[in-house]
């Protein structure tokens, strides 16, 4: 696949299936954004520049990776991870009401930076079926300025190896499962 030349790229509804693999330049090609409407990743995305989801659905057997001169920005709205996996390690802030909810066995790993920015008190969710995982192999950042109670919750596993900072407030972990018994955690208030 091929999206070439500087400016935009939006997807505002209806479904993309990419079955080939896509990369994108760190720079000289288009801004993806997306808006709406569904991303079936077959083919496997990689993504070197800049990434803006406010809203939709992404899923496939393909593996999304955002790269360390990547950086995603989720604003506004509540986008979907469904049985697939996002694997990142640039920057992905987490701004304004944006939620991630990762559901149907869906995986998100970090090993960048996630900040916390916004106003949503779980900026990472699950509300689906089959449990949702979290690996933290990077930077996970509650910064100031943020909701002063942030979390995640749901039927999610969360995993870290790598650091939590908590810069403000309280980050807390919630459960409603009924997996959590298997699932490598630490419910509670940090």
């Amino acid at each position: 696949v091929a999206l070439t030349g500087p400016g935009n790229f939006i997807q505002s509804g209806g479904t993309l299936t990419m079955s080939a693999a896509y990369t994108q330049a760190a720079t000289g090609e288009p801004v993806w954004n997306m808006t709406g409407g569904t991303l079936t990743n077959t083919g496997g995305m990689t993504l070197n520049g800049l990434f803006n989801w406010d809203g939709g659905t992404i899923n496939g057997a393909g593996v999304l990776a955002t790269t360390t001169t990547s950086t995603s920005t989720l604003g506004s709205g509540t986008v979907t991870l469904s049985g697939t996996t996002w694997d990142n390690a640039g920057v992905l802030d987490i701004n304004g009401a944006g939620q991630l909810n990762i559901i149907n066995s869906g995986v998100f790993t970090n090993s960048g930076t996630a900040n916390y920015n916004g106003s949503s008190a779980t900026p990472v969710t699950w509300g689906g079926s089959g449990l949702a995982t979290f690996n933290n192999t990077g930077i996970l950042s509650k910064n100031i300025g943020s909701l002063a109670t942030q979390g995640m919750s749901g039927n999610l596993a969360f995993s870290n190896t790598g650091t939590v900072n908590i810069n403000s407030g309280t980050f807390q972990l919630t459960s409603s499962g009924a997996d959590y018994a298997q699932a490598p955690k630490r419910w509670g208030n940090i």
